[in-house]
C-alpha cells in the first residue's frame, strides 16, 4: 500500500507542531520532519511522541537540495539522537515488517557503502533517504574510525529502516539505471530517486525504476514535467508518495499539496488499474481541466484519473510524448484533451498513425480530444490507436446559439447551465455579421465553424498577414447540403473595430486573461453595441474579462468563456467514458478551483 507523506520543514517547534496536526487531519499516512538546521533536538522527540503517526527524520545537506551544512555522519548523528529519545511504538507501523513508528532519510552517496553497496553515486546531487533505527538501539553513534566506509560507521542501525535516496536538481543522473539497481540491492528498507526531469517522458522512465523493488522503492521527476509523478504513485505501487501542506509549503519543485492531491487528483480511489487521461500542452500549471474531469470521474464512479501532462513546442517533442506513452501499457492512457501549443500536433501524429479522424477537424486543421482505444487485446510490441476530434466547434457555435437565444429574451447574459442547442436552431447564423477577434488556433476553430454555419465572419488580427490567411482559406464555402449554408470571410485590420457593426463579437485571444485582466481587445476605442448585440470572451479565467465588463456596460448580451470551457470539456467526457457528463457537478468544480477550494 501506497502511503501519502507530507513533507514538513521545522523552523520552529509550535509551527511544526500545528503543521502535523494539520497534515494528520488532512489525511497524511506520514510525515517527514525536515530538521536540516533545526535546534533544539529533544523538543523534534517530544513532538513525535505526541503523535500517533508514522514518521520520517531527514537532514539534507547542501549538495542534495538540504539546508544542513554538517558532515555525513553528523547528519546521522542528528536523526539518530532524535529517533532514540522518542517514545518507540507511538506510531503506527509501516507496514510489512519495515517497522513501527519513525524512519530516517540518509543520502545514498554518503551511506551506500555502509548499507551493503558499493559505494554512493557521483557527486553533485546523488541521493537521499530514510532510515529507521531499531527499539532499544544505544543512542552512541561513531563520528570517527571507520566512518561512513564501513558498516561499522552506522553500527546498530536497522538498516531495514532506512530509505536510502539520491537526488539531483539539475537532470537526469548519467548512471541512474545502475545506482538504483544497487540500491534496491542493498539492506536499505527502502530505495528512493529523485531527479529534475528533462520532459514527461522521464517520468515513465521513474515508474518502470519501481517494478525494480516492488513496494519498496520510491522515484520522483521533479519539476512540472514529473508532476505525476507526485499524482499517480499509487498506481505503480510507490512506498510513499509526497505531498506538501498547502502550496506556500513545497519542499522540494513540483510537489503538489495534499489537499490537491486528495480532492482534485482522488488519492484515495487510485489503484494499478485506474486510467489515466490528462491535458498535454505547455504550460497546463493553469489549466482548470483536471478538476472539472476529475470531479465528473468521481460523480460517475468511475475509475479514471485525470492530470496535467506538460510537453513542450514542436512535433517531434508530442510524437516522443505519445510514442512513449502509448508503448508502456501499466500507464493505461486512454484519453488526452490537447491545448496550446499541440491541437495541431495532434492531428498529424492521428493521421500518420491511421486514427479514426472526423471531417471537421480534418478542415480546421487542429483537434483538441483523443480517445485511445483499450490496448489489452494487442500483442506485445502493438501500440493502440484511436480516434481524434475537435469539441471546440460544436461548444462556440452552442455559446453563440445560447448568446443569440439570451439577448432575444431580453436577457443581458447567458445562464451557463442551459441545455444544448439542436443544430437546426444555428440556421439563425445564416447570413449574419459574427466579429472573430483573433487568427490562432480558436480563431480559426471559430470561423471553421461560423462559415460552416453561414455565417458572414470579419477577423481582426494584430497581425494582418495571419487574418488574410485565414480569410483566403474559408473565404467562401459551398452550398453545404444539410442547410443550404453559404458563409464569407474577410480579413480586417485591429484598428478598424470600434467602426465595424456585427451582431456577434467573439474574443478568441488571451487578452484579458488571469494575471492580466486589465487588457482588453477594445482597448483602442468600443463599436457600437445595443441589446441585441452578442459579445462572448473564450477566456474563462477570469469569469468576467474586462472585454465582457464593458461590453455589458454598453448593453450587450454576454457569454463567460465557461460556457465554452464546459461544452467542449462535456463532449470529451462523454466520448472517455460512454455516459452523459454532470453537468452540474462539472460546473461546480470548475467554479470552486477558479476560486481556489478543492485544492
Amino acid at each position: 500500500m501506497t502511503l501519502l507523506c507530507v513533507s514538513i520543514f521545522v523552523r520552529e517547534i509550535d509551527q511544526a507542531r500545528r503543521d502535523v496536526a494539520r497534515a494528520i487531519e488532512a489525511g497524511a499516512d506520514a510525515i517527514e520532519l525536515r530538521v536540516d538546521a533545526f535546534e533544539p533536538l529533544e523538543a523534534i522527540a517530544r513532538l513525535m511522541g505526541d503523535f500517533r503517526t508514522r514518521f520520517v527524520l531527514t537532514c539534507r545537506g547542501e549538495a542534495e537540495g538540504g539546508e544542513s551544512t554538517l558532515s555525513p555522519m553528523e547528519r546521522y548523528a542528528r536523526v539518530r539522537s532524535v529517533l532514540d529519545g522518542a517514545r518507540e511504538g507511538a506510531g503506527d507501523g509501516f507496514g510489512d515488517g519495515i517497522g513501527i513508528g519513525a524512519m530516517i532519510d540518509l543520502e545514498w552517496a554518503d551511506f551506500g557503502k555502509a548499507l551493503g553497496g558499493s559505494g554512493g553515486g557521483s557527486g553533485g546531487g546523488a541521493g537521499g533517504g530514510s532510515v529507521g533505527v531499531a527499539s532499544g538501539v544505544a543512542s552512541g553513534v561513531a563520528l570517527s574510525g571507520a566512518g561512513v566506509g564501513s558498516s561499522e560507521g552506522l553500527a546498530g542501525l536497522d538498516a531495514s529502516r532506512v530509505i536510502a535516496s539520491a537526488h539531483d536538481f539539475r537532470t537526469r543522473p548519467a548512471d541512474l539505471t545502475r545506482r538504483f539497481a544497487e540500491m534496491c540491492g542493498s539492506e536499505a528498507g527502502v530505495a528512493k530517486v529523485a531527479w529534475s526531469a528533462r520532459s514527461i517522458r522521464d517520468s515513465v522512465e521513474a515508474f518502470e525504476l519501481m517494478t525494480m523493488r516492488p513496494g519498496r522503492s520510491i522515484a520522483i521527476c521533479m519539476g512540472e514535467a514529473g508532476e505525476i509523478t507526485r499524482i499517480l504513485p499509487k498506481k505503480f505501487g510507490a512506498f510513499l508518495g509526497f505531498a506538501s501542506l498547502d502550496e506556500a509549503g513545497s519542499t522540494a519543485p513540483g510537489q503538489v499539496s495534499i489537499g490537491k492531491l486528495k480532492k482534485r487528483y482522488r488519492w484515495d480511489s487510485i489503484g494499478p488499474r485506474t486510467r489515466v487521461y490528462g491535458v498535454v500542452g505547455a504550460p497546463v500549471g493553469h489549466s482548470m481541466s483536471p478538476a472539472i474531469h476529475n470531479a465528473g470521474f468521481e460523480a460517475i464512479g468511475f475509475d479514471g484519473v485525470y492530470v496535467p501532462l506538460r510537453v513542450e513546442a514542436g512535433y517531434e517533442s508530442f510524437k516522443a510524448f505519445m510514442e512513449t506513452m502509448l508503448a508502456w501499457r501499466p500507464m493505461d492512457l486512454r484519453g488526452l484533451s490537447v491545448t496550446i501549443p499541440h491541437k495541431e500536433n495532434a492531428l498529424r501524429y492521428a493521421l500518420e498513425k491511421g486514427w479514426r479522424v472526423d471531417e471537421v477537424a480534418s478542415r480546421i486543421g487542429a483537434v483538441n480530444t483523443l480517445v485511445i482505444d483499450d490496448a489489452s487485446d494487442l500483442r506485445a510490441g502493438e501500440v493502440p490507436v484511436g480516434e481524434a476530434f475537435s469539441s471546440d466547434d460544436e461548444a462556440i457555435l452552442d455559446a453563440v446559439m445560447m448568446g443569440l437565444g439570451a439577448s432575444e429574451r431580453g436577457a443581458g447574459e447567458v445562464d451557463a447551465d442551459a441545455g444544448r442547442f439542436a443544430v437546426d436552431d444555428r440556421s439563425k447564423l445564416r447570413g449574419m455579421e459574427v466579429a472573430v477577434i483573433g487568427a490562432g488556433g480558436t480563431g480559426r476553430t471559430a470561423v471553421a465553424s461560423l462559415v460552416d454555419a453561414g455565417a458572414r465572419v470579419s477577423v481582426f488580427n494584430r497581425t494582418f498577414e495571419r487574418a488574410e490567411q485565414l480569410a483566403r482559406e474559408f473565404g467562401t464555402v459551398g452550398t453545404d447540403e444539410r442547410d443550404g449554408a453559404q458563409g464569407v470571410v474577410k480579413a480586417c485590420g485591429w484598428g478598424e473595430m470600434p467602426g465595424h457593426r456585427a451582431r456577434v463579437w467573439i474574443n478568441t485571444t488571451s487578452v484579458g486573461m488571469s494575471p492580466h485582466v486589465e487588457s482588453s481587445p477594445f482597448e483602442g476605442g468600443h463599436p457600437a453595441m445595443d441589446a441585441s448585440t452578442v459579445v462572448f470572451d473564450c477566456v474563462y479565467n477570469p469569469l468576467e474579462t474586462r472585454f465582457l465588463r464593458e461590453a455589458r456596460a454598453h448593453g450587450a448580451c454576454v457569454v463567460s468563456g465557461d460556457v465554452m470551457f464546459l461544452r467542449q470539456a462535456e463532449r470529451q467526457f462523454e466520448a472517455w467514458t460512454g455516459v452523459s457528463s454532470p453537468r452540474e457537478v462539472m460546473r461546480r468544480a470548475l467554479l470552486g478551483a477558479m476560486q481556489g477550494r478543492g485544492e
